[in-house]
């Protein structure tokens, strides 16, 4: 009888696998450990839980490659700064994932870091035990917002970093920040188009939130910070989700995953948090296409067609009062909806306007 994929419960470094731009992944936090700073808004304690433990991960992948249906996927380690770990464990985790690289289970590895623990030495190490794809934390690109949310690095280590991920043959993908202390839409726009620049094929999104025993915490109770509203949030992600997409940059996620030790003793206290955050911005940006083609066209009177891909119903459908606002800001008679099976894109459109 094939072994199931059941990771334990009170195991908190290893998450559930997930498709990501169509490649499975299965993410193994590693909490906090080797993280040279600690940033305002971090707590890795309750990110990426409480502790870890190797042997256990070790037996886990055993059951989860024993299930052909994973056969294939992407080893992940995330949580803290993977390349500032002790050497030794790095290699010893490197070393646990490349063995299904070799025996052609998995497809590769990846790992997330910071800017100035980047190297060539530590890129080469990385290569040489499979490692495929490398996410770096930038967050900004804004030295202010990078000093006030005590990052410990500056924008011109990313711009080194990201040239020598490249330069060694490594998938980068990028990780930023809205909604930082100092932070503003252009400044996130400014990061983003340096992640496109820098050459990232991937990108994360995560819009800040207040985590309890945090600085950030403690700044949003004296008034020197206060956080996005999940409204405003949405809206400053919009024109950084098309930016990438101009770009081709897959964003991998938009928004903070949650896990049992988030949920657990209240740990977000404050901030623009919702389960479902990324398709929220990916309504927004739906909605705004739609307006954008009404804007300045005789409307009054008319019907409004929009079709779009059987997948992408919902950000059309999910967006609270979409239809009611359009037909009375735009005096329409009636909005329908179809689908066309032939639209591959996800976040594509067609929009027609008819007299009946």
């Amino acid at each position: 009888m094939r072994n199931k994929w059941q990771p334990k419960k009170r195991l908190s470094c290893l998450g559930n696998p997930f498709d990501m731009a169509k490649e499975k992944i299965l993410p193994l936090f590693i909490p906090h450990l080797g993280c040279p700073h600690v940033c305002v808004f971090c707590d890795q304690h309750a990110i990426a839980g409480k502790e870890f433990d190797f042997e256990q991960i070790r037996r886990d992948l055993e059951i989860f490659f024993a299930d052909q249906q994973n056969i294939g996927a992407q080893i992940a380690f995330f949580g803290g700064s993977f390349t500032a770990i002790d050497k030794d464990l790095m290699r010893r985790f490197l070393s646990l994932g490349y063995g299904y690289v070799q025996a052609g289970k998995a497809s590769g590895i990846r790992i997330s870091t910071r800017p100035d623990v980047v190297n060539n030495e530590t890129l080469d190490c990385l290569k040489a035990y499979g490692v495929k794809t490398i996410e770096l934390g930038i967050q900004s690109m804004s030295e202010e917002v990078l000093m006030k949310s005590g990052r410990g690095h500056n924008p011109w280590q990313s711009l080194d970093a990201m040239q020598r991920i490249r330069e060694k043959g490594f998938v980068l993908g990028g990780q930023m920040m809205v909604g930082l202390p100092a932070s503003t839409p252009e400044r996130e726009k400014e990061t983003a188009l340096a992640i496109c620049q820098g050459g990232a094929k991937e990108c994360r999104i995560y819009p800040t939130v207040v985590l309890r025993n945090t600085a950030l915490a403690a700044m949003n109770r004296r008034g020197e910070y206060t956080p996005l509203t999940v409204e405003e949030a949405v809206w400053r992600c919009v024109p950084l989700r098309e930016l990438f997409a101009q770009h081709h940059v897959t964003v991998l996620r938009m928004g903070l995953c949650e896990n049992e030790e988030l949920r657990r003793n209240d740990a977000m206290v404050a901030g623009p948090y919702h389960p479902a955050f990324g398709e929220l911005v990916e309504q927004a940006c739906m909605k705004q296409k739609i307006e954008a083609f009404l804007l300045g066209k005789e409307t009054r009177g008319k019907r409004l067609e929009i079709i779009v891909s059987p997948r992408s119903v919902s950000r059309i459908t999910g967006h609270g009062g979409l239809k009611k606002n359009l037909l009375t800001r735009y005096e329409l008679t009636d909005m329908t909806l179809q689908t066309d099976g032939n639209m591959t894109d996800g976040r594509g459109v067609k929009i027609v306007l008819k007299d009946h």
